[in-house]
């Protein structure tokens, strides 16, 4: 198989002159053969105490190889750097990366597919107890792993669908999870999500 393609990072982009801590970027495709993209549109993040609070956000693009660099004055030690593009409808993240004079922060985007034959139940918890009224209460939590190289997103059309018991009533979603990501229809749930590359991506 062809390795994820990968930009010359020998070669880095120009570095801008002026004071503060230097971010150099780039873009990873991970998904086999495929090129790695090139302008697309980053957002730069800066964590302050390396708390979600108070972001402090830029937004840049990248050059035509997939990189792009950042110098900025508002960073100070204790805080927390990352990066965001969206690339062909899907967001992708990069590592948190500590405070540093320069930064490398990677950002790996993946091909997407409908296409959910990777995607396996690494884990599937069920707890079951007498209901109140009779009957049992069943509550489930599967945990998704997705072995292949690319994201199975369905881009408003179920990637899966998971069956119920004829006789289930009073199903409902985790309260936590987006109200349009698991969609009861008859004889089971299909569920909407995108399931990112990786083990224990979904849950």
């Amino acid at each position: 198989s062809t390795a994820p393609t990968t930009p010359n990072t020998t070669a880095p982009a120009p570095v801008p002159a002026g004071d503060g801590i230097t971010v150099q970027g780039y873009l990873v495709n991970g998904t086999n053969g495929q090129p790695v993209p090139g302008n697309l549109p980053i957002t730069f993040y800066v964590f302050p105490g390396g708390t979600g609070q108070n972001a402090i956000t830029q937004s840049l693009q990248t050059d035509a190889q997939g990189r792009f660099v950042v110098t900025t004055t508002q960073a100070a030690p204790g805080d927390l750097i990352a990066a965001t593009t969206e690339y062909k409808q899907l967001n992708f993240f990069s590592s948190l990366e500590d405070y540093a004079p320069q930064v490398t922060v990677p950002i790996t985007v993946y091909e997407s597919t409908a296409d959910a034959a990777q995607v396996s139940i690494a884990t599937l918890h069920i707890v079951a107890a007498p209901g109140a009224t009779g009957g049992l209460d069943v509550n489930e939590i599967y945990v998704l792993s997705n072995t292949g190289d690319k994201i199975v997103a369905g881009f408003g059309q179920p990637v899966m669908r998971l069956g119920l018991p004829s006789a289930a009533t009073q199903v409902m979603p985790d309260t936590n999870m987006p109200p349009d990501v698991l969609v009861q229809t008859d004889g089971g749930l299909d569920y909407y999500d995108a399931i990112p590359v990786g083990d224990n991506g979904g849950q």
